[in-house]
């Protein structure tokens, strides 16, 4: 009888050192994921960088003026010159 007693305590163990190892492989997991997001959204961020540099500088390179933006009634426009207002012929 003794040694039945054994055996389930260590057939218990097993299960509570596996149970552990489970949790610890997805806690792991759950780290390699976090990072190869955060590497992810510093990939995109490095690429929207580029792409706004090399923008500005074709925009510098071909001697065009910057681009204007303003708001008006909620909308962006956009314009490479202002215009003059229209005046009154009453």
């Amino acid at each position: 009888m003794a040694s039945s007693a054994k055996e389930h305590v260590n057939i218990y163990k097993a299960k509570v050192e596996e149970k552990e190892q489970k949790k610890m492989a997805k806690e792991r997991r759950k780290v390699k994921e976090a990072r190869a997001k955060m590497e992810l959204r510093k990939a995109k961020a490095r690429h929207a960088e580029k792409k706004l540099i090399s923008s500005k500088q074709s925009h510098a390179h071909h001697g065009h003026q910057p681009l204007v933006a303003t708001r008006h009634n909620n909308h962006m426009h956009m314009a490479h010159h202002q215009h003059q207002p229209m005046t009154a012929t009453h």
